[in-house]
């Protein structure tokens, strides 16, 4: 059962962009009102499976389907944070705010810094999707 991942008051930190959800194993699944990737230092998107219960939103199936186009692999999965020092990039989805690049991905008890600029593939992805989803801008967070 996925369980609130915003630390012990249950509340966002001061700056964040949403808060997660993760499994019984501490894996990302989602954030409140987005879909959470990373992309591992080997290329790959990773993300959580449908059938993992997160919500199949529109955003997200076009960033699968724009991560194909690009062949870029997926590993539909939950991003584990035990193996977040192979993570190079990480960015929310959801149909009002498009792909957001994530300077900081944080749980109780760790923290991966990306950078201040959105990563190649996260920037790549962001301009193949169609429609409004690709005119949200790269805001970064």
């Amino acid at each position: 059962r996925a369980r609130f991942w915003t630390g012990p008051a249950r509340r966002l930190p001061a700056g964040a962009a949403d808060g997660l959800l993760a499994d019984g194993r501490g894996r990302l699944l989602e954030g409140l009102v987005t879909n959470v990737f990373v992309v591992t230092g080997e290329g790959a998107l990773q993300t959580a499976a449908a059938g993992d219960g997160v919500l199949d939103g529109v955003t997200r199936r076009a960033v699968l389907a724009a991560a194909a186009r690009l062949s870029i692999p997926v590993d539909l999965a939950p991003p584990d944070p035990t193996a977040r020092s192979s993570w190079s990039e990480a960015f929310l989805t959801s149909a009002v705010a498009g792909v957001r690049p994530l300077a900081r991905l944080e749980g109780p008890g760790w923290c991966v810094d990306f950078g201040a600029a959105p990563g190649t593939t996260t920037a790549a992805l962001a301009a193949a999707l169609p429609g409004e989803a690709a005119h949200h801008g790269l805001t970064h967070l």
